[in-house]
């Protein structure tokens, strides 16, 4: 858990069974929705028997460079390995059901349930994953690189895999997020809009608590988040942009409050019950409380009101 409050290196992976269960909302949220900037799950692997290459309608390249990789890589698993039956060791993505599966199956039997919100909850053990899934069997596999092809690799029958060493690129998870904030603000159509869907997020976001009614920490976090269209980095920068919103926060909510370089302390209520926020520690809550609540709520905001296949 934590993977995107941190900054990617060049190729960075991360294994699936790694994912925080707010981690794996977002990339099985990725899958359902089908959005062309989905989030691929990843194998490094060789595979035996007969395949076929198939159409991969959702991803149709767009740009001359697009089209001309798509067509180099097609014609060189058409020529050299349908014949023999094979495909060499390469990074593969995954088909699109065989990934909602996958990641449908390691958040039923996550251990940590906080992440997930109400309504994803409601529908979540309303599903299962389809009645003839195999866990450790895929359909079909597309060729990983720098271009998302335009077909599939489809296996007859199925091909089996070890699911430990599926993966994601922290760099697809990072674009997701980014592309998913962005359409929920263009969804919203007006500054208005967006202004009243932070609020609403900032609630859902909020710890359960019967003595407090004010978070300045989930106000700064989705104000910097819609800001950025990221998560806040554990880096010097970020951490003080991040601070500085606290401090905004606070001070809007009261004027009594004592503010300094390193500590906030405001009054929480009418009853006089102080609380503290400590520049050096705060990141802990945030990494714990605050972040996988976002994010599951981010992930599940793109889904349809009414949507039987859920």
């Amino acid at each position: 858990m934590g993977h995107l409050l941190k900054q990617p290196f060049a190729n960075e992976t991360i294994g699936l069974s790694e994912l925080g269960t707010a981690e794996l909302i977002l990339v099985y949220m990725s899958q359902f929705n089908n959005l062309p900037w989905r989030i691929p799950l990843c194998i490094n692997e060789d595979f035996e028997g007969s395949f076929k290459i198939t159409e991969r309608v959702l991803s149709l390249p767009t740009s001359h460079y697009q089209r001309t990789e798509c067509q180099r890589e097609r014609k060189i698993y058409k020529d050299l390995f349908v014949k023999e039956r094979y495909l060499p060791k390469s990074v593969y993505e995954i088909d699109n059901e065989s990934a909602l599966n996958i990641s449908l199956t390691k958040i039923v039997h996550s251990k940590d349930k906080k992440a997930l919100s109400k309504k994803f909850i409601e529908k979540l053990y309303s599903i299962k994953p389809s009645k003839d899934f195999e866990h450790n069997c895929v359909s079909a596999v597309s060729p990983y690189k720098s271009v998302k092809m335009d077909f599939w690799l489809a296996f007859k029958g199925e091909a089996s895999i070890d699911t430990e060493k599926l993966f994601v690129y922290k760099k697809d998870l990072i674009h997701d997020l980014e592309r998913t904030i962005l359409q929920l603000i263009e969804s919203c159509g007006s500054a208005d809009e967006v202004k009243k869907f932070q609020r609403e997020l900032i609630k859902r976001i909020e710890p359960n608590s019967l003595e407090h009614n004010f978070f300045p920490i989930a106000e700064a976090l989705v104000s910097f988040t819609f800001k950025k269209k990221r998560l806040p980095y554990q880096n010097a920068i970020d951490r003080k942009q991040l601070w500085n919103l606290i401090v905004e926060a606070v001070s809007k909510f009261n004027s009594l409050s004592q503010i300094d370089s390193k500590t906030i302390c405001y009054l929480a209520n009418n009853n006089g019950d102080k609380v503290y926020i400590n520049s050096e520690s705060f990141s802990s809550d945030l990494k714990t409380t605050y972040y996988p609540k976002l994010l599951a709520e981010l992930a599940v905001s793109l889904l349809p009101e009414e949507d039987d296949g859920f």
